[in-house]
């Protein structure tokens, strides 16, 4: 027997030890000090072989590791399992297809902290009719079960009317496929009679940012004029509540240093607003460095600490039910989707791109539309999908959940693992 590669240990505040393997998703919790030696024994030996069990104290304490798979035969070349799990999930993605839309890059916002530089560029009905037929196309080659489209900007509510003719041009020829709509909006001009259009058309899912409450959030996301925009978009928050339909809408909060010193009165707000219904969900990042111009927003954890650990606690304080961190224990759950050869995303001028972070890096542009469907640079398609892996990355604590592809783009920045590392960590120590 061995230590499997991928166990990884945990020690809480409370004095408990959690053991999670990230390859197996198993866990164990340990309280006795004396079996959290041993394990702390087993993560730096190779050969479990070579440790002391005493058959009568510590025989169901290695048959429960070894049920979990904490410790696996030798032969069992855990790579090999990762990489066959992986062409599994090709095979799976191989009848999906992702598309990004940027129909416009201006905004009605001015976010000190964006990265994007907000100017009067719009997707024209030509590029919209070329990326629908490059989307045709790639549904009918692919034999494509399920559609994501997803609207980004800017702010695509600008492009209300043209996303709805977009998706309802997609309906007609496709009625065979699933659509999953999704919009990044800032929800000001999402009224309700607009939600539910959308919805009507297949756009069911919403990512909105609220930075906390008025006092917080009007001072990072105001109007291009200068205005605040929290009550508007809380009571289209509200109003939404009133439709009967199917949809989920995650809120999304930048975590400011400002919120975090006093972050109880914006979950308070959360759950006695939005906690009774289930369509509601809830999403918290830290404010980070992505080339906006005030960088005095940016949350700085070597001074501050790791906020996700309050987050994920005051979640569970008040019941609220967070998007997306329960998932990152899952393999290949860290993956970015800029990784995923099935994913594309439209810029408003026709370029074909893999990233909405690094959208005029020359790298990013991988191909454009054409009358006929798209033309790539292979070259650069393959940078950001097919890339090998380093030896170090194979060797991380957290590799089946990344596959060394959490973010193309970010792959040799050491500090992107070590961010996601903390996210892994805090998660472990909120859930068990």
């Amino acid at each position: 027997m061995k230590t499997s590669q991928y166990m990884n240990i945990i020690q809480k505040n409370d004095g408990s030890m959690i053991l999670h393997n990230a390859l197996f998703g198993s866990v164990m919790r340990i309280t006795d000090p004396e079996l959290q030696k041993l394990a702390k024994e087993l993560k730096e030996r190779e050969d479990s072989y070579s440790l002391h069990f005493d058959l009568e104290k510590m025989q169901e304490f290695y048959d429960d590791l070894a049920a979990q798979n904490m410790i696996v035969e030798d032969h069992i070349n855990e790579i090999n399992m990762i990489n066959n799990r992986f062409r599994e999930l090709g095979v799976q993605r191989s009848r999906n297809i992702g598309i990004v839309m940027i129909p416009t890059r201006n905004c009605n916002f001015r976010c000190p902290y964006c990265y994007e530089e907000h100017v009067n560029k719009n997707m024209d009905d030509q590029t919209y009719e070329k990326a629908l037929n490059f989307l045709s196309k790639a549904i009918e080659e692919k034999k494509c079960e399920n559609v994501g489209v997803s609207w980004f900007g800017g702010e695509p509510m600008l492009a209300y009317e043209k996303v709805i003719a977009f998706m309802e041009k997609l309906k007609e020829q496709h009625p065979e496929v699933k659509l999953h709509g999704q919009m990044t909006t800032n929800g000001y001009l999402l009224t309700k009679e607009r939600l539910q259009t959308l919805i009507d058309h297949d756009v069911t899912m919403y990512q909105i940012t609220v930075d906390g409450m008025a006092d917080v959030h009007d001072q990072t996301r105001f109007l291009a004029g200068g205005a605040g925009s929290w009550d508007t978009i809380i009571e289209n928050l509200r109003d939404a509540k009133k439709l009967e339909a199917d949809f989920k809408i995650t809120i999304r909060t930048n975590l400011s240093h400002e919120l975090m010193k006093a972050p109880d009165a914006w979950f308070t707000f959360l759950k006695e607003n939005f906690g009774d219904d289930h369509r509601f969900e809830y999403h918290c990042e830290s404010i980070k460095d992505l080339g906006g111009d005030d960088q005095t927003l940016v949350y700085e954890e070597q001074k501050h600490g790791d906020p996700m650990e309050v987050v994920l606690a005051l979640s569970k304080k008040y019941g609220l039910t967070l998007n997306n961190y329960a998932t990152y224990l899952k393999p290949f759950s860290m993956m970015c989707y800029a990784a995923n050869p099935n994913t594309f995303v439209v810029d408003y001028d026709g370029s074909i791109e893999k990233c909405t972070v690094a959208l005029d890096l020359d790298l990013n542009k991988v191909g454009h539309l054409t009358e006929q469907g798209a033309s790539f640079d292979l070259n650069k398609f393959a940078w950001w999908t097919d890339y090998d892996n380093r030896e170090e990355c194979k060797k991380c604590a957290i590799y089946p959940l990344c596959y060394g592809r959490k973010c193309p783009h970010a792959y040799f920045h050491a500090e992107s693992c070590q961010s996601m590392l903390a996210l892994y960590n805090g998660v472990i120590r909120t859930l068990y």
